[in-house]
């Protein structure tokens, strides 16, 4: 199942259980990003850790080390 955030202003965690999803895209205007899952979830727990994670947004968390290359 794939997490698919709309927005970086979008909840990067946008339901309980998000981490069971298998593929990470971001997809803005004219832009999609495909994230490391594990990389992805392993960020948004860190910042958890000063904010909840189901309001924390996606540009809260982003990095570039977080996309996936291929």
């Amino acid at each position: 199942m794939p997490l698919i955030v709309e927005s970086f202003n979008d909840a990067a965690y946008p339901f309980n259980h998000a981490e069971d999803c298998d593929t990470v895209l971001c997809v803005a205007s004219n832009t999609i990003l495909q994230f490391e899952e594990r990389r992805y979830f392993e960020a948004i727990e860190s910042h958890g850790r000063e904010k909840p994670k189901l309001q924390l947004t996606l540009s809260q968390v982003y990095a570039p080390s977080l996309i996936r290359t291929r």
